[in-house]
C-alpha cells in the first residue's frame, strides 16, 4: 500500500512540475511544451525560457522544500515530538542575528546575507549543543532548555543591534 501512495505522489509531483513550467509571464501551451521536452522545438525562444530560467527554479525550489522537509523530520527526530521545530535550538533567532548584522554591516550584500545568517545559526545550535552537554538531566530536556537560553540570548542581541542601528 506504501509503495503505491508513494509512486501516486511522485507522478503527482512530476506533473505539478511539468506545468509550473509551463506558467509564469510568458506562457506555454502543452504543444510547445511537448516539442520542447520532446527535442523538436529546441530552437525557439521558449525553449531557452524552459531550459535555462524556468526548469532550473523548478529543480530548485523543489529542492529546497526537500531540504526542509529533511530536516524538519530530523528535529522531530532527535526530539521524539511531532511539533519539535529549529526554534527549539535557538536556529530562527541565530539566524536573524546574522541576518541583522549582514544588513548594517555589510549593506545587505548578497553573498554576505547568505553567509552570515547561516554562520549564526551554526552557531547558535552550536552553543545551545554545547551548554545541553553541561547540563545534567535526560539530553532531549537538556538541549530543549539550553535551547531557550540560546534563543533568549539571540533576541536580547537583537533588541541591541535595532537600539544602536541609528
Amino acid at each position: 500500500m506504501r509503495t503505491k501512495w508513494f509512486w501516486i505522489l511522485t507522478l503527482a509531483t512530476a506533473v505539478l512540475a511539468v506545468l509550473s513550467c509551463r506558467m509564469r509571464k510568458y506562457p506555454m501551451s502543452p504543444a510547445e511544451l511537448w516539442q520542447i521536452l520532446t527535442g523538436a522545438g529546441q530552437e525557439s525562444s521558449a525553449a531557452g525560457v524552459f531550459w535555462q530560467i524556468r526548469l532550473p527554479r523548478v529543480v530548485l525550489t523543489m529542492c529546497s522544500g526537500a531540504a526542509l522537509a529533511l530536516s524538519g523530520l530530523v528535529y522531530q527526530g532527535i526530539f521524539r515530538n511531532p511539533l519539535a521545530s529549529p526554534d527549539v535550538l535557538g536556529v530562527g533567532s541565530g539566524c536573524s542575528v546574522g541576518a541583522m548584522l549582514s544588513i548594517l554591516y555589510f549593506g545587505g550584500s548578497a553573498l554576505m546575507g547568505v553567509i552570515l545568517p547561516f554562520a549564526a545559526g551554526l552557531a547558535a545550535v552550536g552553543a545551545a549543543l554545547a551548554l545541553a552537554a553541561l547540563m545534567k538531566g535526560g539530553r532531549v530536556f537538556g538541549m530543549v532548555i539550553a535551547g531557550i537560553v540560546v534563543g533568549a540570548l539571540c533576541n536580547s542581541l537583537m533588541m541591541t543591534l535595532k537600539y544602536t542601528a541609528d
